[in-house]
């Protein structure tokens, strides 16, 4: 769950849910959402118009966007939604998982095996006989790769991955676009506030 949702409140402590998400989910509760406050606008617009009814002209406004907008991102909402649940249940078109797999290798571009096994290991927790035993191969052949990748990217050697000049130049312009939006918004809403 952590993975999907980082912020998710849902996370929990020495094996016990958090005493505000079992309120927030028990059945006497209008929302489980009542005081969530999202990170992205498509999880807004997801929560507003499914579970407080939102009309398209209200998430428009509230958003900043056309009714037509609103719902596209609602709809996208919904079928990644439902991609999440049917991942949860073990069913699905498994040709569905990995198209969406490939889509974001395409994007992201795909890590080596010692990369990835590092990342696993530094971000997510994930023990060298963990990620062995996923990769079918042996635990100490991880532990090194893993230590070889800590060592060269401390001694400057390496990056996590290689880029092209005009790469990076692609990824600053989206940075800088995206944090135009971001400060725009956060004046948005102090203005409002």
């Amino acid at each position: 769950m952590a993975i999907l949702f980082p912020r998710s409140a849902l996370l929990t402590e020495y094996g016990k849910t958090p005493e505000k998400v079992e309120a927030a989910f028990s059945t006497e509760s209008d929302s489980p959402f009542a005081g969530f406050d999202p990170g992205h606008k498509q999880t807004g617009i997801f929560i507003d118009r499914f579970f407080h009814r939102f009309t398209y002209a209200d998430l428009a406004t509230k958003y900043d966007m056309t009714p037509d907008n609103a719902r596209k991102t609602y709809y996208n909402a919904k079928n990644r939604v439902r991609q999440v649940v049917e991942a949860m249940d073990g069913g699905g078109d498994t040709r569905n998982l990995e198209a969406w797999k490939k889509a974001v290798e395409l994007r992201s571009g795909r890590f080596p095996k010692n990369v990835k096994w590092f990342l696993l290991n530094k971000l997510f927790g994930m023990r060298p006989s963990e990620i062995a035993k996923m990769e079918g191969v042996v635990s100490s052949g991880v532990r090194s790769a893993i230590a070889r990748v800590a060592d060269r990217l401390s001694a400057g050697e390496m990056g996590l991955w290689e880029v092209t000049t005009e790469e990076a130049s692609e990824a600053k312009s989206r940075l800088d676009i995206k944090r135009a939006k971001g400060r725009k918004n956060s004046r948005r809403k102090v203005s409002q506030g």
